[in-house]
């Protein structure tokens, strides 16, 4: 919608339109395997969606272990435990879309909206995670 030239830094350009007129996001993560998760599958998060996760298995079950809430209650969440082909993963989600119906929240998606955003936002809880799963870490490693 907008000329890239007006726009510093237009890739990394954020519209809260595109959250606020839509239903849920489909978060296409770098990487499909492995244990990464990156800014993209952090944004639903922050600006308050339900979101589905193209990206390595288990994105969902470590998100669920850091505190956030996921959408098992508006999508079958099953995909996320698929690690051994990628192919029936991404099927199982564009069924998620295909099933999905585009109704008004219900009181548990909304709760979990705000748990999330209000997690997201929190600065102790993020200080707290760069300390414990990042730094100590990496002292320990240092001191071996």
């Amino acid at each position: 919608d907008y000329d890239r030239n007006e726009i510093k830094y237009w890739e990394r350009y954020m519209n809260p339109r595109w959250y606020d007129d839509t239903f849920f996001s489909i978060v296409v993560e770098t990487m499909t395997d492995g244990s990464f998760i990156t800014e993209k599958t952090m944004k639903p998060l922050a600006y308050q969606h339900p979101f589905l996760v193209i990206g390595p298995s288990g994105t969902l079950s470590t998100l669920r272990s850091w505190g956030f809430q996921t959408f098992e209650n508006i999508f079958d969440e099953s995909y996320d435990a698929i690690d051994y082909s990628f192919d029936e993963r991404l099927s199982k989600i564009i069924q998620c879309i295909e099933d999905f119906h585009a109704v008004p929240y219900d009181q548990e998606t909304l709760d979990k909206i705000e748990h999330n955003k209000n997690l997201f936002w929190n600065k102790d809880f993020v200080v707290a995670k760069i300390r414990n799963e990042i730094i100590v870490p990496l002292i320990a490693y240092a001191n071996r």
